[in-house]
C-alpha cells in the first residue's frame, strides 16, 4: 500500500516520517476529505481529513505525535476517524483541538468496530 501511495504521480496532501536514529518511529498522513476512508458513507465536514498518525509506543509522550500532526494539518479545520474507547488517542485528538461531532460509523465487516469522526 505505501508503496503504491508514495509512488502515485498526483498524490496530493501531506506525509511525514518520524525517525530517531535512523529508524522509522512513526508516520502520519493528512489530505482532501474525500473518499471512502475520509468520508465512511458521510458528507466531509472539514475540507482535511488525517489519514493516519501512528508512532512506536517507545516514542509516544516525546512530542513528536504533535509535531507530525502540526507537520501535515498545520492549524487548518480538519476532521478524522478514531475507534471509540481509545481514550489515548481521542485525548491526544482532544488536546489538539478536536471534538467528537457525534457522527459515528459502525465497520459492517466488524459491527463491534466503532468510529466516531472528530473535528476542528
Amino acid at each position: 500500500m505505501w508503496s503504491s501511495y508514495l509512488s502515485a504521480p498526483s498524490r496530493t496532501g501531506s506525509l511525514v516520517v518520524a525517525e530517531r536514529r535512523g529508524e522509522v518511529v512513526g508516520f502520519a498522513n493528512a489530505g482532501p476529505a474525500v473518499g471512502p476512508d475520509a468520508e465512511h458513507g458521510f458528507t466531509p465536514v472539514r475540507p482535511q481529513h488525517l489519514f493516519s498518525i501512528y508512532l512506536l509506543s517507545a516514542a509516544q509522550q516525546s512530542g513528536l505525535g504533535h509535531r507530525m500532526l502540526d507537520a501535515v494539518l498545520e492549524d487548518r479545520p480538519a476532521q478524522l476517524w478514531v475507534l471509540r474507547g481509545n481514550a489515548r488517542a481521542i485525548g491526544f485528538y482532544e488536546r489538539n483541538g478536536f471534538r467528537a461531532d457525534g457522527v459515528e460509523f459502525a465497520d459492517p465487516a466488524d459491527p463491534g468496530l466503532t468510529e466516531i469522526r472528530m473535528v476542528r
